[in-house]
């Protein structure tokens, strides 16, 4: 899994490439300021790659509003 905090990532990690290529790859990411600028930023690059590819917890205030998406579980 890996964590990212939005206040201080700037880009996405690239997933590491295994041996076995023809196994779709799934990246977990958990997200902390999700509802900030870099932070929606990351989810916008994310929304990029594959369907089914990418799972994103993110944490969000109680008092933010956050737009849906597919891939994020709002924790």
């Amino acid at each position: 899994m890996l964590a990212c905090c939005a206040a201080t990532s700037t880009k996405i990690i690239r997933t590491v490439n295994h041996k076995n290529n023809h196994m779709p790859k799934m990246l977990r990411v958990v997200l902390t300021g999700a509802t900030g600028y870099v932070g929606q930023a990351i989810l916008d690059q994310l929304e990029l790659l594959p369907v089914g590819t990418v799972l994103v917890k993110a944490l969000v205030k109680k008092d933010k509003v956050f737009p849906v998406r597919d891939f994020v579980e709002v924790i």
